[in-house]
């Protein structure tokens, strides 16, 4: 597997957890600061965001909404570098998007980047 066929594995698992969230949990509120399901929509934003837990949200803290945005603007950055960079420029560019991924059991070491503080990187078995 190629680092960007991981990738875009990986954002196609975030894109589909937050999708599944969103399908689960479409109770919203009219209005910021409304009490819906359990979850409080933010003051803190020009549209009202939902504020969603950790546990109840499998891909993590924050907004499913941002995450589905977040997978677009991924995929397209991807799709972007490949495009108009070389091979190395965009092997550098992918590394770098692959960093929360890298507890991940299909990261492999080659794709670690040089440099990276190792307290900071998230643990992950090696064989």
């Amino acid at each position: 597997m190629s680092l960007r066929e991981f990738l875009m594995d990986r954002i196609a698992e975030d894109e589909s957890a937050a999708r599944r969230f969103m399908a689960a949990n479409h109770d919203y509120a009219d209005q910021p600061g409304d009490h819906v399901g359990g979850y409080i929509w933010s003051r803190h934003v020009d549209t009202p965001a939902r504020v969603l837990d950790v546990e109840d949200y499998e891909g993590g803290p924050g907004n499913a909404r941002r995450v589905l945005a977040e997978c677009d603007a991924k995929r397209r950055l991807i799709r972007h570098v490949s495009a108009v960079m070389d091979a190395a420029g965009a092997e550098a560019v992918l590394r770098l998007l692959a960093l929360p991924y890298a507890d991940h059991p299909g990261c492999l070491d080659e794709w670690d980047v040089p440099g990276t503080v190792t307290h900071l990187r998230p643990s992950r078995h090696r064989s």
